[in-house]
């Protein structure tokens, strides 16, 4: 596939950015909705105005697909060598790095071969055109980092923070995301998540199938970083930190009935914390359908997959880190899937799951104190 030349991609990204600040800023002003009071209505014209497309997740894997297959032998790279990445921790964490390189490597048209330590690449993701597997680090690396100028030379000498502060900042969760909300509406993220959508390796694959048999005519999503009785660095966040679960839990019930009242729905939760789906088994209307899929043990405390030097996933064999790993990234997919997208709390984990989301054209809510914002 022949691309633009690099100036004008640069150009492209930057007017991008700039329409995501545009957007952010209009709908923090317009669109505050206590409990989600706003209705569904016609997507396509609320979202045409935008100048944006709609995409579906099957549009997602399609798109990807045909780029594999059509350019896994013909698609060149420049002449600037290949990057390598690292990994650390847990899913989320480790995305939220990759991504920011990944998105830099398309930028420059570069190849990524990907060196993650831990649980192999493959365990995930199937080699494409855009990252192949590898085994030894680069010259160019970024382990648990992300280049500097990932968003291109138009903006690359402006510092991350500065960017950051240049999006409206709402008082809602989505401003915990800092500078990786620049990848929400990034079309070139799009690009690289949908990418790797459509090369998630059979294992994850196979969990996903299992989560869609489920879903319903409506199907919401949402992600609860509760912590699981964590300890370490997530005891030391205390700004992360849920003290009334219940609460949470329940103002996002709230929010999915206005949104979905009377629909045939199935409701798809992700969270660190058992206790999370059983609460909307017991609250959730009897008709709707709480998505199970295959079970997923998670442990008694914490997570699998922690800070760096968690001992959590120790007793864990190769096998099943890989196995735990490819259940979390099933997760990561599964919640960008959504007719509407529910963060009350901040994670990484969701960042995929949410440029996912914004691509298709679907509803993502950020919790705001009891209220909620549309992004």
């Amino acid at each position: 596939m022949s691309r633009p030349p690099f100036s004008f991609i640069s150009f492209i990204s930057f007017i991008s950015f700039l329409s995501f600040v545009t957007l952010v800023t209009r709908y923090v002003e317009f669109d505050v909705l206590p409990f989600f009071t706003g209705t569904k209505g016609d997507l396509r014209s609320q979202v045409k105005g935008h100048g944006r497309t709609i995409h579906t997740a099957a549009d997602d894997v399609a798109f990807a697909n045909q780029v594999l297959s059509s350019d896994a032998t013909t698609q060149s790279f420049s002449n600037l060598p290949p990057i390598s990445i690292g990994a650390c921790c847990g899913i989320g964490h480790r995305l939220s790095f990759n991504l920011k390189a990944l998105v830099y490597a398309a930028l420059h048209d570069r190849q990524v071969v990907s060196v993650w330590r831990d649980v192999p690449w493959s365990a995930l993701f199937d080699d494409c055109n855009r990252v192949v597997t590898g085994t030894q680090f680069l010259e160019e690396h970024y382990g648990n980092d992300s280049p500097k100028a990932w968003l291109g030379d138009s903006v690359g000498n402006v510092k991350e923070s500065e960017l950051a502060r240049a999006l409206n900042r709402t008082g809602a969760v989505s401003d915990l995301y800092k500078d990786a909300r620049l990848l929400f509406d990034n079309e070139i993220a799009w690009s690289v998540v949908a990418d790797l959508q459509a090369s998630l390796s059979p294992s994850v694959k196979r969990l996903l199938e299992e989560r869609r048999k489920e879903y319903r005519q409506t199907h919401l999503c949402a992600h609860f970083r509760f912590g699981n009785n964590e300890t370490g660095d997530w005891e030391k966040k205390k700004w992360r930190q849920v003290t009334k679960p219940e609460i949470v839990m329940d103002n996002t019930l709230k929010a999915m009935l206005r949104f979905a009242a009377g629909d045939d729905a199935s409701v798809f939760l992700a969270s660190d914390t058992p206790t999370t789906r059983v609460w909307f088994e017991n609250n959730a209307p009897q008709a709707w359908k709480v998505v199970r899929g295959i079970e997923v043990e998670l442990p008694e405390s914490g997570v699998w997959f922690g800070q760096w030097g968690s001992k959590t996933g120790a007793a864990l064999t190769n096998e099943q880190r890989n196995h735990k790993m490819a259940e979390a990234a099933a997760d990561v997919f599964a919640l960008g899937e959504c007719d509407a997208l529910f963060i009350p709390t901040y994670s990484s984990f969701t960042i995929s799951s949410i440029i996912l989301t914004r691509r298709g054209g679907k509803k993502v809510f950020f919790r705001k104190e009891d209220d909620f914002i549309r992004v």
